[in-house]
């Protein structure tokens, strides 16, 4: 870490530097503004262990489906579950923390009070579905590749399973990419300061 003026500088705070640099020459564009504000506070908070721990434990729990003999995890539907319900109740306490009980319950009625009946059993499904979302993403990609890959060796041992091995590297890869995305995705929405 190196010192500017009275204060440490470390890389969580050097990237928001950089972005602060790009927003300066796009002429301060909204959408780098935002990106700037969402890097720091996602840099600087735990939702980057929490965030980086679900991507590897994930990616190695689906990489295991490679070594032969080993079934991956998350083709399990209980693996995944687990993952995402973590996911659902700290980003929930993450938007209590930031924004107090009240107004981050106050967030599902909607931006005006006379919405709050339409809008309250809406928020209510959409925050109930993450999960099960997550669940099924993951299990339901991880079970198909699973299959794919053990259904073609049997057929040969040869050069043709080597490809749908491939192919499960990238599936196993991509999908715990998403889950990383999406948990930032819900942390971010759920500690917003509504303006």
């Amino acid at each position: 870490m190196t010192v500017d003026g009275n204060r440490e500088i470390g890389v969580p705070q050097r990237v928001v530097e950089m972005a602060s640099l790009n927003a300066q020459d796009a002429k301060h564009s909204k959408a780098l503004v935002m990106a700037r504000f969402v890097v720091a506070r996602l840099l600087t908070s735990v939702v980057l262990f929490l965030t980086v721990t679900l991507f590897v434990f994930i990616l190695f729990a689906n990489l295991l489906g490679v070594i032969p003999g080993f079934e991956s995890p998350t083709m399990f539907p209980s693996v995944p579950l687990g993952c995402a319900a973590a996911t659902f109740l700290y980003y929930n306490a993450a938007g209590i923390r930031a924004n107090g009980p009240g107004k981050y319950l106050a967030h599902f009625a909607g931006p005006v009070w006379w919405l709050a009946p339409i809008m309250l059993p809406i928020e209510l499904v959409s925050h109930m579905a993450r999960p099960l979302s997550l669940t099924i993403r993951l299990y339901a990609n991880m079970f198909a590749g699973e299959q794919v890959t053990l259904a073609f060796l049997s057929l040969t041992y040869f050069v043709v399973p080597v490809v749908f091995m491939g192919l499960h590297l990238f599936v196993s890869l991509l999908q715990a990419y998403i889950f990383m995305l999406m948990t930032m995705i819900y942390v971010a929405g759920a500690v917003a300061h509504e303006h």
